[in-house]
């Protein structure tokens, strides 16, 4: 045979040959498949090597592989190659026509990406194929997804890049090596089927919405969970994948369609948002597509600019009421009604300061938490780790001669402060000059309803030894005339001991009548036992570990990938409320989080999508 007279090179692949108008799952088994080995399989055994035709199709592609959606897949062939978008690059047999472009045989088998070839017309799909991508709509392809694939054409390379002549390595360079790969620096896109547009779990991107990822197109049309290359929901990237569908190698899947109790249901695939290992599934599929065999995920808008650091923001004040042993601190207003008819935030505002004056529980008991440092992922607890409730007490003591900052007594966040001149809070009979009377100022952590709204009330107000074997109840005395002196007695007109109070000031009075010898050369304080703020009204929890929430916000920064859902993280001070500013601006309690139109139920954990994010995804 003669040399083309305009030196054109034969495009006609030489790597095998295929019927591109058999649609069953035999459609590629006339193509070579490479073993581990880089022998064929077909002469690996003298029997028919196992899953040989899945493995077939997951190596090589044939001609008319996309096809209109409304094409009649009996027609014949030259009938098909009109419904093809890659009909000027697909050409017939020989015998039928004469080629004068640049031309794929229709025929003939190609290969997919990660495997082995020689020419970067060996792949598919190649650059010929994307020549065609932008001239036709849309019905040519199915979908977005499926349009993007053949757009984004493979060469045939790896790591190394291709030599110069006369390099060091031009005579060494391994083209063994090669396989059909996007090249490094190109973009690539991976779909996921059913990727959500809102918290509801019925609406889908038109692009991902019912999208069929199990095979190529071309697959035994008698298999209802396979499809053909006019299926309008055809999506061939997964399709190297080995063993795909099982359960090592899941479909890419962020189905999050439930039931009407909220439960999690899957696609028609037989996947969902919470099927796991999908990452063993994308991560081979983009390994085997990229010629480095690494790839980057790029961020939501579309760069890999890592320099920009405002992606994902969260006001940390925000997690204040996680490691908050109290309302008070976060939300005052939520125990408004205990502190009616004032303000519980006008009343912590006063002393704010003396909520965590020690850690360590020796001057007070501090109003905040440490959060454990473990490896262990343990959850929010109602009890604490020795054992005891975690929720506000129902009893709690303050003593100001002897306090009481044990396990017991946590909610004693601070000793009352004096409210006069001399700072001690209990009186002292040890000495002549010693104090005689107690005036301090009532604590915001002590609520009206517990004090202010119910004076008079048995043993509300009470003195004690330092030791607690001298113990007696005071008696309300309405309007009476504050002492003008610590170390002056009062004088009670009835009983041994009385109190006023000054509502506006929240001043408590406290003097023993000079009669009363029944303390003798002790010390002795003011005693009340009181329901702390939230009791009953609230629920308070232990929090998890450091790797609890971690692990939870962590995913924050991973919102971009269809795959990464988030469960709720509540605060500790008020069990029932979201920890504020990463959750939808509507969705402020459990309640609320745990709507089936928000949020969705998985193995009895509440998750929801990145749509319920006040962040845009990153």
């Amino acid at each position: 045979m003669n040399a083309d007279s305009s030196k054109r090179t034969d495009f006609i692949s030489q790597i095998g040959s295929c019927n591109s108008t058999l649609f069953t799952n035999n459609r590629h088994t006339s193509c070579p498949v490479i073993g581990a080995d880089g022998n064929y399989e077909i002469f690996s055994s003298t029997t028919f090597p196992s899953n040989y035709a899945n493995k077939a199709k997951g190596q090589n592609s044939c001609g008319l592989e996309s096809l209109m959606n409304s094409t009649n897949l009996s027609s014949s062939a030259d009938t098909l190659t009109l419904a093809s978008p890659f009909r000027s690059v697909e050409a017939k047999t020989l015998n039928s026509q004469i080629i004068l472009d640049k031309t794929l045989a229709r025929d003939a088998c190609l290969r997919r990406a990660g495997q082995v070839c020689h020419t970067d017309l060996d792949c598919s799909p190649n650059k010929l194929h994307a020549s065609q991508v932008d001239y036709f709509p849309l019905s040519y392809f199915g979908n977005e997804a499926e349009k993007s694939y053949h757009s984004e054409y493979l060469v045939c390379g790896q790591t190394d890049p291709k030599p110069i002549l006369g390099s060091s390595n031009y005579d060494t360079y391994d083209m063994s090596l090669n396989r059909c790969c996007r090249e490094i620096g190109s973009p690539l896109s991976t779909y996921t089927a059913d990727t959500p547009t809102s918290t509801t779990g019925t609406v889908y991107s038109a692009a991902t919405g019912g999208l069929k990822t199990i095979f190529t197109p071309g697959a035994d049309l008698s298999n209802a969970t396979q499809f053909s290359p006019n299926d309008p929901k055809r999506y061939s990237r997964l399709v190297s994948v080995e063993n795909l569908n099982t359960a090592d190698k899941p479909l890419l899947s962020s189905y999050q369609g439930r039931n009407v109790s909220g439960n999690l249901l899957t696609s028609s695939q037989g996947v969902n948002v919470m099927t796991p290992k999908q990452w063993m599934t994308l991560g081979e599929a983009n390994s085997e597509s990229c010629c480095g065999g690494g790839w980057i995920r790029k961020f939501s808008d579309g760069t890999t600019d890592w320099t920009r650091t405002d992606r994902f923001y969260v006001d940390v004040s925000n997690f204040a009421c996680i490691n908050s042993r109290t309302v008070l601190l976060t939300q005052p207003s939520e125990v408004n009604a205990q502190y009616s008819p004032s303000s519980a935030q006008i009343l912590v505002n006063q002393d704010y300061g003396d909520y965590c004056k020690d850690n360590t529980n020796t001057r007070g008991s501090c109003a905040q938490y440490s959060i454990s440092d473990s490896l262990a992922d343990t959850v929010p607890s109602l009890l604490t780790p020795g054992g005891l409730s975690a929720n506000y007490d129902t009893t709690v003591d303050i003593n100001t001669v002897s306090p009481n900052y044990s396990s017991s007594n946590l909610d004693n966040f601070f000793n009352p402060r004096s409210s006069d001149g001399d700072a001690l809070t209990y009186v002292d009979y040890s000495v002549t000059t010693g104090r005689r009377n107690v005036s301090i100022k009532m604590p915001s952590f002590v609520p009206l309803s517990q004090f202010d709204n119910i004076l008079g009330a048995a043993n509300l107000v009470r003195m004690t030894t330092a030791s607690g074997a001298t113990t007696i109840s005071c008696s309300y005395v309405a309007g009476a005339t504050p002492i003008s002196s610590s170390t002056s007695p009062g004088t009670c007109s009835s009983g041994t001991c009385c109190y006023w109070f000054t509502p506006g000031t929240r001043v408590l009075n406290v003097a023993t009548d000079p009669a009363y010898a029944g303390f003798g050369t002790n010390r002795a304080g003011v005693l009340m036992t009181f329901a702390s703020a939230g009791s009953g009204i609230k629920t308070r929890t232990f929090p998890g570990t450091n790797s609890y929430y971690l692990r939870r916000f962590g995913k924050l920064e991973l919102s971009g990938i269809p795959q990464i859902t988030f469960e709720p993280v509540m605060c500790n001070d008020d069990a029932a409320r979201v920890v504020p500013g990463i959750f939808s601006s509507s969705v402020t309690t459990f309640s609320q989080f745990s709507s089936n139109a928000f949020s969705f139920l998985s193995s009895g954990v509440r998750y929801t999508s990145a749509q319920g994010l006040q962040n845009e995804k990153v």
